[in-house]
């Protein structure tokens, strides 16, 4: 009897650690586990010497297919960036854009209009007349197997191309016996829209990433590339990469949402993965986006 109460107890025992050791206590061993530190490099055994080869390199005499390949290789680097510059029609002369209170407003295209007379008869200015423009949403993803992220966004962004954005993720995971574990993930970044057109925008920035909870709170460094597109009305599409550190951990995110918006409201769905280390917090969603 004693040996049986003593196995039941132990299961329990093991059942509640178990249960504790969920996802978000994994993010938090892989933010604030400290990396083992590297090996002392020892002195190798100089290996015997062996003949150098007699092939020659393709390169060695031919400089100029070096020199194209590097030209190659360096517009494959900063295509991300020159081509949607070049494709959008963009040009950093241009002074005369505005912002559109919100998209499609006043039936214009997107929610920009580039190189007009700031005037159009018959129309409230205080519409598409904007030099800056101020959006926020809230959003509910789930992963379906215990993890619920409440998550609120916004960005805010001016016609001299900078911008400040971010966002605050609550996740909750069930745990067993009926508790909840929480924590907090966040970032604000400093935003330069590189490549601008009235129905496509691509922004750039780097700013900070941050986790808190009960225990204190830990950050690290965020670097943003995204694009906005606005295709037609109602429709919006936006897309988003974000990588770095946080705490001793790397973190890739990539958020992709589709809305439907009528005037200053947007109802849209979307799915948003988020990589720390090697734990995963991923899952669709769906939100509400307002323009001011």
């Amino acid at each position: 009897m004693k040996w049986s109460l003593s196995l039941l107890l132990s299961f329990g025992v093991l059942a509640s650690v178990l249960a504790q050791d969920g996802r978000l206590e994994a993010v938090r061993q892989e933010v604030r586990t400290p990396t083992p530190d590297s090996p002392q490099p020892t002195t190798p055994t100089k290996p015997a010497s062996t003949p150098k080869s007699t092939d020659p390199s393709p390169f060695d005499d031919d400089p100029e297919l070096s020199q194209l390949l590097a030209y190659a290789g360096f517009y494959v680097v900063t295509s991300p960036f020159t081509l949607p510059y070049f494709l959008s029609g963009d040009s950093y002369q241009d002074n005369k854009s505005v912002f559109l209170a919100y998209p499609y407003a006043e039936k214009w295209n997107g929610v920009m209009q580039k190189g007009i007379d700031m005037k159009k008869d018959g129309e409230t200015p205080d519409t598409w007349s904007r030099l800056m423009t101020l959006r926020a949403s809230a959003e509910d993803g789930n992963n379906f197997n215990g993890i619920n992220r409440l998550g609120i966004n916004f960005l805010a962004d001016s016609m001299v191309r900078l911008g400040v954005g971010g966002s605050v993720n609550f996740y909750e995971e069930k745990q067993k016996p009926g508790s909840l574990d929480q924590l907090t993930i966040g970032d604000i970044n400093a935003l330069f829209r590189f490549a601008q057109a009235d129905r496509i925008q691509f922004r750039v920035g780097v700013g900070a990433r941050f986790l808190n909870d009960s225990q204190g709170t830990d950050w690290g460094v965020n670097v943003v590339y995204g694009v906005e597109l606005f295709p037609h009305d109602p429709l919006t599409i936006s897309a988003q990469l974000e990588t770095g550190t946080l705490g001793n951990a790397w973190v890739f995110r990539a958020t992709s949402r589709i809305g439907m918006n009528w005037k200053r409201a947007e109802a849209y769905i979307g799915y948003d993965y988020l990589r720390i280390g090697s734990t995963e917090l991923q899952g669709p969603m769906v939100g509400l986006r307002f323009w001011f």
